[in-house]
């Protein structure tokens, strides 16, 4: 039986998208959509621990490649950079070590993921925000799919659904939304250029044992604990995404350093991780290798909200979500850390004795 508050979510997709027959397959708890050729998959959940507050996971999966070889380090990578400029969403696959431990065939495919969390208090929104925010996925699938990069990969389009069966090229209006919305709003300058929100996050959370940081008209820097280090949290409003424009960059750094390859592998199980699990904390973004000094890379994400998405408390909220993102990370893939309060990180690393 489907809880009423996700067929309610479900339906404020579905309007939103304007999804239409035959273009759409019901199912128990989500649907199939084909706005091009490529399946998208909604789908909501409700929490069932009944030791934690109500709430609800949405979850959007598109079907973009098939067929690649993902043991190779070269597909690997092109991966990884791609996933630099992910506006809105991670790319996923099933880690090769899988396949090998259940003595199974990889399927060789990749496929774009999001998930967000609603509660009581945000369902008012949070459809509605998600639901735009997730139509990137299949727009750039239908963009990637006829691109050289699946070749680049060795793989080929993931194909399927009504229009391709029918021979049939045309798309639903709403793959036109980047081009006719986002686009012309992103030549604007950033719609979060000099607003007060960032000294008032910094104000509020930023002096703290969660975190450290400061705000003002140019963006936020925060830094939380990731056990002796911290994770290193930005919004930008001074980055402008190579295909939308202007809007706001949220960002998450981690500081677990490793080589090129080795951060590569972890983000690729972040990535895959944060698709089957329950984090709390929206995935709106792939986790990818930054290169940081001394020739080392670390995990990292990049959000971009469109201006055509700007919200007061927006800010507020992805900077909270980036905070949660760190501590899901470390519990997914770091669990034997134990996080210090940001005054002793700060002590440690200037050379100051420890506050008592």
């Amino acid at each position: 039986m489907v809880d009423t508050t996700c067929r309610e979510i479900l339906d404020r997709f579905s309007s939103v998208w304007q999804v239409d027959h035959p273009f759409v397959e019901p199912f128990e708890g989500g649907f199939l959509w084909w706005p091009g050729h490529h399946q998208v998959t909604v789908r909501c959940d409700k929490r069932v621990d009944p030791d934690n507050a109500e709430a609800w996971r949405v979850t959007v999966t598109t079907e973009v490649i098939r067929g690649v070889d993902l043991t190779d380090p070269k597909a690997k990578g092109l991966i990884a950079t791609a996933c630099r400029i992910a506006p809105t969403y991670c790319w996923v696959y099933a880690p090769p070590e899988l396949a090998e431990k259940s003595e199974t065939s990889s399927d060789g495919k990749i496929r774009f993921h999001s998930s967000f969390y609603i509660r009581p208090e945000t369902v008012s929104w949070a459809p509605e925000f998600f639901a735009r925010l997730a139509i990137m996925q299949p727009i750039d699938a239908q963009r990637f799919g006829l691109s050289e990069l699946v070749n680049m990969l060795g793989g080929e389009a993931d194909l399927s659904g009504p229009r391709v069966a029918a021979q049939d090229g045309t798309f639903d209006d709403i793959l036109n939304v980047a081009q006719e919305v986002f686009v012309p709003l992103g030549k604007e300058t950033s719609r979060w250029e000099g607003i007060e929100e960032f000294a008032e996050i910094a104000a509020q959370w930023g002096r703290s044992d969660m975190c450290f940081g400061n705000g003002g008209p140019e963006g936020l820097t925060l830094e939380t604990p990731f056990g002796e280090l911290s994770a290193l949290v930005r919004l930008r409003p001074d980055v402008r995404h190579p295909a939308l424009g202007a809007g706001l960059l949220s960002s998450l750094q981690l500081p677990a350093f490793d080589t090129l390859e080795g951060t590569t592998d972890t983000c690729m199980w972040l990535n895959f991780f944060s698709s089957i699990s329950w984090t709390d904390a929206p995935v709106l973004a792939s986790w990818h290798p930054q290169e940081v000094p001394n020739g080392q890379y670390c995990p990292a994400f990049g959000v971009h909200i469109p201006n055509a998405l700007f919200a007061p408390r927006l800010a507020t909220n992805l900077a909270l979500w980036n905070i949660a993102s760190a501590r899901w990370a470390q519990q997914a893939l770091w669990p034997h850390l134990t996080n210090l309060p940001m005054n002793e990180i700060l002590a440690a690393r200037f050379g100051a004795p420890k506050a008592n």
